[in-house]
């Protein structure tokens, strides 16, 4: 039997078809323990329904953390003791075309539930309620596969059907320790030359990319991502040890401005990651300042997002001290008036100064203006 947390003990008189499946199920064979605990409900809706609010009574939901996908058939939510916790019904799926989120059809069936999945090693579920207790369900040989630490494609056209599982795997593979087997591998190659990543959406891409980045071993998966080819907009992000270990402890997000940053700084190649969809106009707004920065295109009269500052923390410290200054410059449109600089002059100027301050070339007010009269 596997070794179950005794916060399921409630569980085992309820006369529901209750399993536990996939990751958490992994994990604990692994010996490892998770917070993620996902729960497959077997039957009909009213089923569903009644399994639901006894796990809801032993794991009461944070308030407002709760999410309903009805098309799914998925509730999930992060508990007040800690846990993230899922609760799906079976279903099936079909890929209309690849790379497409696919159609669903909510059944009674685990072991259909199964065939649906990414890897044999995420196809594991365990019984944790009466009728199925100590129950397991493997039918693709999972458990074999995590003892061998390797994963498995249930199909030959897995990656087509959808491309992030590819991925997911590599940082399922770089978390876990685990490796492709030959034929995976084998199919993975294949799926990258046929370049099936291109029939992904972008927020799909980004998502994926997003979950990579927040891993604690998050530099390790982005390395082997590249090394089979998947960047993020084609960018060959490379960056020193010093900053990746500033990062260790940043989330996914502050992770990714900064490679961007970088990126722009070093490569000097034309990128517009702020134009494309993002989870918050926060984030974008920063990435657009960003660019702006790399570029010598600094607006001196715009307020300056706190991530943006951040990244500039990490990759240009001298630009971020300049930044903080209640004059970063010494001086300001005032100044230049009163000293006769046209209008039409007094924004390049100031992108003059500001390139100064950032190469510690303007230190005070007095060399501020002298350049002022350098430049008149």
């Amino acid at each position: 039997m596997l070794r179950t947390p005794h916060t399921l003990n409630h569980l085992r008189t309820f006369r529901g078809r209750i399993y536990l499946v996939g990751g958490w199920v992994r994990d604990s064979l692994l010996g490892i323990r998770s917070q993620d605990v996902d729960f497959l409900i077997e039957g009909s809706r009213f089923d569903y329904q009644r399994a639901l609010n006894v796990i809801k009574r032993r794991f009461p939901p944070v308030a407002k953390t709760l999410e309903f996908f009805p098309e799914f058939g998925t509730m999930r939510w992060i508990a007040k003791d800690g846990y993230r916790i899922d609760c799906a019904r079976p279903r099936t799926e079909f890929y209309e075309q690849p790379g497409v989120l696919p159609r669903v059809r909510l059944i009674e069936s685990a072991q259909d539930d199964l065939r649906r999945r990414d890897y044999a090693a995420n196809a594991v579920a365990y019984g944790v309620s009466a009728p199925v207790l100590g129950n397991w369900l493997d039918l693709f040989g999972g458990r074999r596969d995590i003892e061998r630490r390797q994963l498995k494609v249930l199909h030959d056209a897995s990656f087509h059907d959808d491309p992030t599982r590819m991925m997911r795997g590599i940082r399922l593979g770089v978390r876990l320790g685990f490796k492709f087997e030959p034929k995976t591998r084998h199919l993975l190659q294949k799926a990258l030359r046929d370049r099936v990543l291109a029939t992904v959406s972008w927020t799909r891409f980004r998502d994926e990319y997003l979950k990579a980045l927040d891993e604690a071993c998050w530099d390790r998966v982005r390395r082997e991502h590249a090394r089979y080819g998947i960047e993020i907009e084609g960018m060959a992000i490379s960056s020193p040890a010093s900053m990746r270990r500033a990062l260790q402890n940043s989330p996914s997000q502050e992770r990714l401005a900064t490679l961007y940053f970088w990126y722009l700084l070093h490569e000097q190649k034309g990128a517009a990651l702020s134009r494309k969809e993002w989870p918050s106009r926060e984030f974008a707004k920063s990435l657009s300042q960003l660019e702006r920065l790399s570029g010598g295109r600094w607006r001196p009269s715009e307020m300056i997002w706190p991530l943006t500052m951040k990244i500039l923390d990490h990759v240009k410290p001298q630009w971020a001290a300049a930044l903080r200054r209640p004059r970063p410059v010494f001086i300001d449109g005032s100044d230049l008036q009163s000293m006769n600089i046209p209008p039409t002059e007094r924004g390049s100027l100031m992108l003059h100064l500001y390139q100064m301050a950032f190469h510690g070339k303007l230190k005070n007010r007095r060399q501020a203006i002298h350049e002022v009269r350098r430049w008149i």
